[in-house]
């Protein structure tokens, strides 16, 4: 069985996602701008292909689409895939907004700058976060596109980001709209831990390698579904800089070594079980 075989997906680091940033800009040509088109546009496809149901009535315009928008490429990501939608006839431009929590200032040469300006184009309403006249916006949209922050979070969401994540966050469940995450959920990073506040998403669009926090266990169930979003990076590169591996169990059961029927039980490996939560352990004690 070769390499590519067995391995499932590479996982990588939010530092190790950095240093991939900068060799693809450095060494091969691959800067923010082309990988921001090459993610949003991918985003969109991959998206639209998992889920159809919400692009089956384009004579009636499709969804409507909310996008939140921090200040940096993952948000620019969220807008090209936005921007996609709209000129692949899935979108209407009507229904869709992007709520910024910032303005790019004039003249501002960013991934950002320019996405935000390619949707003012095709006549995308941008207004930026205002706690009392934008919050209700979100439950009021059929999609919402989490760009509000990325792996470069260094610590808790605060501002008129953590503001955004909150308050889908509150929205009732009846009335939610469905969220997808670019790359990771808003809040997700490598020091995460229970407690801070994190966007809970319905589907993640893991861009590969993918993020290594989104499979820690306590983090895992708010990236909801997750996507692989392949084809940005070169192989050579996301092998470089990979921290873990994840495999599938098929693939990953011919390197598990059989076990001797006699063999003693302190020989015999061990079995690490994450299972259950708070008033629901009876499985987990089982298992």
């Amino acid at each position: 069985m070769s390499y590519a075989q067995q391995v499932t997906a590479d996982l990588a680091s939010s530092e190790k996602a950095k240093a991939l940033d900068a060799e693809a800009a450095a060494a091969w040509g691959l800067h923010p701008f082309a990988l921001v088109e090459a993610a949003g546009r991918t985003c969109a496809a991959v998206f639209a292909k998992a889920f159809p149901r919400f692009f089956h009535r384009p004579a009636h315009g499709g969804p409507s689409i909310t996008v939140l928008a921090g200040s940096g490429n993952n948000a620019a990501d969220a807008l090209v895939m936005l921007r996609a939608l709209v000129l692949e006839g899935r979108v209407d431009p009507a229904a869709a907004s992007a709520l910024v929590t910032r303005m790019p200032a004039a003249g501002e040469p960013s991934p950002l700058s320019q996405a935000l300006l390619a949707v003012q184009k095709l006549d995308v309403p941008v207004t930026v976060w205002d706690a009392e006249g934008a919050a209700e916006m979100p439950a009021r949209t059929d999609l919402v596109i989490d760009g509000i922050a990325g792996t470069g979070l260094c610590g808790s969401l605060r501002g008129s980001a953590l503001a955004m994540a909150e308050t889908v966050n509150r929205i009732d469940r009846g009335r939610r709209p469905f969220v997808v995450s670019i790359d990771v959920p808003s809040g997700a990073f490598d020091l995460w831990r229970p407690g801070m506040p994190v966007l809970e998403a319905d589907a993640t669009l893991a861009i590969e390698p993918r993020k290594l926090c989104l499979y820690a266990p306590a983090l895992r169930p708010y990236a909801g579904t997750i996507l692989s979003v392949g084809g940005i990076f070169p192989r050579a590169l996301t092998g470089k800089y990979r921290d873990a591996e994840l495999y599938a169990w098929l693939p990953a059961a011919g390197r598990v070594p059989a076990v001797a029927n006699d063999a003693y039980k302190y020989g015999r490996g061990l079995v690490e079980i994450r299972a259950g939560s708070p008033g629901a352990a009876g499985a987990a004690r089982l298992a």
